[in-house]
């Protein structure tokens, strides 16, 4: 996989950093973060991504969703999420139906 980088000029020195990934359904391979009940897909799903930091630290409140998605009956996101290389933690749910259900994720 080649990763694109965004040039950024600092002085007299170059530095490249990764551009923001997209991240749905298909991230890390065909329908790899599909939220799925008894191997069916969950229609409905919520989906909260925080900083895998914020969410070790206790902090999980909505304060600190950096995007919610909703997963469709077919098992697709909504959309996909922009995100910088770092380490996330996703949490998968449909009240009164299956999750919460989190899962990390490390996007590079």
């Amino acid at each position: 996989m080649v990763n694109r980088v965004t040039p950024s000029v600092f002085g007299n020195a170059f530095s490249f950093a990764p551009e923001p990934q997209a991240i749905d359904h298909n991230y890390g391979g065909p329908m790899a973060l599909c939220y799925v009940l008894a191997g069916e897909p969950v229609a409905g799903a919520s989906i909260l991504i925080f900083r895998k930091s914020d969410y070790d630290a206790g902090r999980q409140s909505n304060d600190y969703v950096l995007a919610s998605r909703r997963q469709l009956a077919d098992g697709t996101w909504s959309a996909t999420v922009e995100l910088d290389a770092g380490e996330y933690v996703l949490r998968f749910a449909r009240e009164d139906i299956a999750g919460p259900d989190d899962f990390p994720l490390q996007v590079s």
